[in-house]
């Protein structure tokens, strides 16, 4: 007879002995946050706004996961703007001053 878990490998709590489970999950939320991500670049090149129901609605995930996933997706998408404006600022900084 083999040794069993109480609780299976999902279980929350078996992170705490397993932590590649874990790392597995923080994979696929980070690849459904890309996703989302990817979404609202679409949205916003086609002029419509993409919501939390219809995320949920197209990962086949609660209204609520939907919501949070749109909100850190725009996070995502807010900070890489931010970065690449510093980054076309700064290079414009640098070539005026070698005239």
């Amino acid at each position: 007879m083999t040794w069993s878990p109480c609780f299976s490998p999902t279980t929350r709590y078996w992170k705490w002995f397993r932590p590649q489970y874990q790392e597995q999950e923080l994979d696929a939320e980070g690849l459904r946050i890309e996703q989302v991500v990817q979404w609202l670049i679409e949205a916003e090149a086609t002029n419509t706004k993409l919501s939390g129901a219809e995320v949920a609605r197209r990962l086949g995930v609660a209204p609520r996961t939907g919501q949070r996933d749109i909100a850190a997706a725009r996070e995502i998408k807010d900070a890489r703007e931010r970065e690449l404006s510093q980054q076309r600022r700064g290079h414009l900084r640098s070539v005026a001053d070698r005239t």
